[in-house]
């Protein structure tokens, strides 16, 4: 049987940062990235409890911009329609970085069960990232 799992984070998106170095070599995450991904995680608990998935998974990852307020009527309405897609940071593959190590755990038991990823950059009036996770049956995937 397979389970389909998803969650709509309401805010603008967010990129995974960089690691950062201390003067003394330590590495560590940046607290801003830190944060995202805890309530990513508290909240992916909250709509998919139970536990996480523990054969391949399929992700789709959709980030909704905010349409800026500087943009022309005319813009705007092409915004809406997906004419204009939004070429500015954070990048779709920090965007997926993100994701992936936030729901490490909590919607798959690690991250290398993810076998397949589709993601795409949209604008809308309600800036979020919708996830996707689906597990998926391998008997029903063909081989190149």
């Amino acid at each position: 049987m397979n389970r389909d799992m998803s969650l709509i984070f309401f805010g603008d998106p967010v990129g995974k940062a960089r690691p950062r170095f201390t003067r003394g070599g330590h590495c560590y995450t940046p607290a801003a990235t830190a944060q995202y991904e805890r309530q990513l995680r508290a909240e992916w608990r909250a709509a998919n409890p139970g536990e996480p998935l523990q054969g391949a998974v399929a992700v789709a990852i959709h980030a909704y911009y905010a349409i800026p307020e500087s943009a022309t009527v005319r813009n705007r309405e092409r915004m809406m329609y997906g004419e204009l897609a939004p070429l500015k940071k954070p990048d779709l593959d920090n965007i997926v970085k993100i994701v992936l190590d936030a729901l490490n755990g909590v919607a798959f038991a690690d991250d290398k069960q993810v076998i397949s990823i589709s993601a795409g950059k949209h604008y809308s009036a309600d800036p979020r990232v919708e996830v996707y996770v689906t597990e998926v049956d391998l008997s029903d995937v063909r081989q190149p």
